[in-house]
C-alpha cells in the first residue's frame, strides 16, 4: 500500500510502501534515510519535550539519520561508542569518545536528554546501565530508549552472560528455542560482527527500570500506529523516562 508520510526526523514529505515485509528497518524515508525507531523516538521529542537547541542531549551508539539531525541542530549533542581496546572515557583517533554505560564518565546531574536507540538489548548488566544514566540527568532530564519487545506482555529472558574468562555464555530461553538460534547478533555501526543480543524484553522492561531508579516511564506506540508519519509494525515502541 504506497501512502502519503511527514518524516519526523527531515520533516520532508515522502511517498512509499508502508506495509513492506519487514517495515521496521526496510520503511525508510526517501530524503534523509530514518527508519521506523528514529522517526518514533523523534516525534517523541518533539511532543513531549520542549524544542530548545540549548540541551545538553547525549547520544550512545548512534549511526543514523537521527544522529544526523542531532549533530546538524544541537550545538551540545554529544555522542559516543564502546570500544574494546579503548579505555572508558579516551577517545579515539576519530575524536568519538569510549563510553562503558556500567560506568559513565559523566559528573552527577549533568545531562539533559540521554538517547540510547536498541542498544539495552546489548548490554548485560541492564541494572547497572540505567542506574548510570539516572545518575547523569539532571533533576527533570529525560531518558528516551528503543529496544526491540521481542517477548511483549511475557516475562524478560536473559539470552546469555559473560564468565570468568570473558567468554560469552548462551542461556536456553524460550525465545531461542522458537527462534533455532543459540547466540544471537544484531547489526553495530562500529564492528562488522555485530553485537551479541544479551536480552528479550517484555513490557516488564518498566518494572526493571523503575525497581532500579526513580525514573518515571512512559511507554508510546505499544498499540498505536501512525501511519502519517511512518511509524508502524514490530519493535517500535518509544520508553519515556523523566528523572
Amino acid at each position: 500500500m504506497i501512502e502519503q508520510m511527514s518524516c519526523t526526523v527531515c520533516n520532508s514529505t515522502v511517498v512509499f510502501d508502508l506495509y513492506n515485509c519487514w517495515p521496521r528497518d526496510l520503511t525508510k524515508c526517501s530524503v534523509c534515510n530514518s527508519n521506523v525507531r528514529e522517526r518514533a523516538l523523534k516525534y517523541i521529542m518533539d511532543r513531549e519535550i520542549l524544542n530548545n537547541q540549548s540541551l545538553i542531549i547525549h547520544e550512545s551508539s548512534p549511526g543514523g539519520a537521527l544522529h544526523n539531525y542531532f549533530v546538524k541542530n544541537y550545538k551540545k549533542y554529544t555522542y559516543s561508542h564502546y570500544f574494546n581496546d579503548i579505555p572508558n572515557g579516551k577517545f579515539n583517533n576519530k575524536g568519538i569518545q569510549c563510553v562503558d554505560l556500567n560506568n559513565i564518565p559523566f559528573d552527577d546531574n549533568t545531562i539533559d536528554i540521554f538517547i540510547t536507540l536498541d542498544v539495552f538489548e546489548h548490554i548485560f548488566t541492564p541494572e547497572l546501565a540505567i542506574k548510570e544514566i539516572y545518575r547523569v540527568l539532571k533533576p527533570g532530564g529525560r531518558y528516551i530508549m528503543t529496544v526491540p519487545i521481542e517477548n511483549e506482555n511475557k516475562k524478560t529472558e536473559k539470552a546469555c552472560y559473560l564468565n570468568s574468562n570473558n567468554e560469552i555464555i548462551h542461556i536456553q530461553t524460550k525465545k531461542s528455542v522458537e527462534k533455532n538460534v543459540l547466540l544471537e547478533y544484531h547489526g553495530n555501526p562500529i564492528d562488522n560482527s555485530g553485537s551479541v543480543v544479551t536480552y528479550y524484553y517484555g513490557y516488564d522492561i518498566v518494572n526493571i527500570i523503575e525497581e532500579n531508579t526513580k525514573f518515571k516511564v512512559e511507554t508510546f506506540f505499544k498499540e498505536d500506529e501512525l501511519l502519517n508519519y511512518g511509524i508502524l509494525g514490530k519493535y517500535k515502541d518509544v520508553f519515556l523516562c523523566t528523572k
